[in-house]
């Protein structure tokens, strides 16, 4: 996600890649994983967000 005090996103990586890995008899496999493309927030995004701050 790209947050409002971000001008733009990082250089080079325009989506976060989330792996969930599991050991299974010696060796590591990819047991999920999820690809998100980096966006500004919506108008909900936006609400949480600035109910968080607030009650910090």
């Amino acid at each position: 996600m790209q947050l409002r005090y971000h001008k733009k996103p990082p250089t080079g990586r325009f989506s976060i890649n989330t792996n969930v890995l599991i050991k299974v008899n010696g060796e590591w496999k990819i047991s999920a994983f999820h690809n998100c493309r980096i966006q500004k927030p919506g108008w909900i995004q936006r609400l949480v967000m600035r109910s968080k701050s607030k009650s910090s």
